[in-house]
């Protein structure tokens, strides 16, 4: 590995790994070389050093999770999805610029894997947000595990339930745009 003292941090997707809502998946599980993106990451990461997130769903400023359902982004389904705050994501960011070694690689989420219907039902319970038709998802989706990235990095996350998060952003208690 050659790594000349420099240091980056490659934001990737959990969709590189093969799992199963069945099964957890964290960093030890099968990669999907298939992808070219997947081959571009890992060569980076075995070859310069380069420290891989890969990123659970991102919500927080821009990028509001009531939003994307008011708007039909969102299929009420019985799929998993995990999310991570993006502010949570950027100081794990700098965390693992300072302290990670070389070539690592992590999961990024809350580590709470929701069904987007169970998210459904509570925007509409709470703030009368209409659910949209229920739908048959194509897979299960991932049970993300954080755990990896929170003891390395003995980081415990700012905004760790989604709920209270969407709480607060539909209270006007987190300003957030009206995008995404």
């Amino acid at each position: 590995m050659t790594n000349k003292g420099c240091r980056f941090l490659l934001l990737g997707s959990t969709s590189a790994y093969l799992s199963k809502a069945d099964e957890p998946t964290d960093e030890q599980v099968k990669l999907n070389m298939d992808l070219p993106r997947v081959q571009s990451e890992e060569h980076l990461r075995e070859t310069h050093g380069a420290i891989i997130f890969r990123l659970a769903g991102l919500y927080g400023p821009g990028r509001h999770v009531l939003n994307w359902i008011r708007r039909g982004k969102i299929k009420n389904t019985n799929r998993y999805v995990n999310l991570i705050h993006s502010e949570d994501v950027a100081a794990l960011g700098l965390n693992a610029l300072q302290q990670a070694p070389p070539g690592s690689s992590y999961i990024v989420s809350d580590g709470i894997p929701r069904l987007w219907s169970d998210i459904c039902q509570y925007a509409s319970t709470k703030w009368n947000i209409p659910i949209p038709e229920p739908t048959i998802p194509k897979d299960q989706g991932k049970r993300l595990s954080p755990k990896k990235i929170l003891n390395e990095l003995s980081y415990e996350l700012r905004h760790p339930d989604l709920y209270v998060e969407l709480d607060k952003i539909e209270s006007g208690g987190d300003v957030m745009s009206e995008s995404g």
